[in-house]
């Protein structure tokens, strides 16, 4: 025979596991959610960056893709995609508009793309912000104090929905 102590103790610890079990089906369920919706903007990022055609002569130094998750670590927005290329020249802002073009972004290069005085870092010299498919992409050249050659920099991720 049970005492009414043990009789309790039996429905707290009763309780306790449905809990702990409609959590985890929660979480479950969550997990599914944000891993069925995050292969979709994943899809359209890489389609978005793709339409981006880097001439052969560039070097692929990043091809990220940062995958969606419920929790975004490291200060990278999730989803999100970067590509970077070692550009053997320097490009002009009419260079790095016609890439633009070409992959038929509606953005505008801003800067003279050409190297800062009084610095001795890596500097943006011109860059393209703009709304593609839904993603927010960034065109960044980047020139490097005393180094031949530049840098391009390539980001993309969901535009903000408010």
């Amino acid at each position: 025979m049970t005492t009414p102590g043990e009789r309790g103790a039996v429905r707290l610890s009763t309780a306790l596991a449905a809990v702990a079990a409609g959590v985890l089906v929660l979480a479950g369920l969550g997990w599914a959610w944000a891993a069925s919706s995050g292969q979709s903007e994943e899809d359209e990022l890489v389609a978005v960056v793709d339409q981006f055609r880097a001439p052969q002569t560039w070097e692929v130094l990043v091809d990220d893709l940062e995958p969606a998750r419920l929790l975004c670590l490291g200060g990278n927005a999730c989803p999100s995609a970067r590509k970077d290329w070692s550009v053997p020249d320097p490009l002009g802002p009419q260079d790095l508009q016609a890439l633009i073009d070409q992959a038929g972004w509606d953005m505008q290069v801003e800067g003279d793309c050409q190297p800062k005085t009084n610095t001795s870092s890596v500097v943006g010299v011109c860059d393209a912000h703009g709304v593609v498919d839904g993603m927010g992409v960034s065109v960044i050249q980047n020139l490097g104090a005393d180094q031949p050659g530049a840098q391009v920099q390539l980001f993309a991720q969901p535009e903000a929905t408010s």
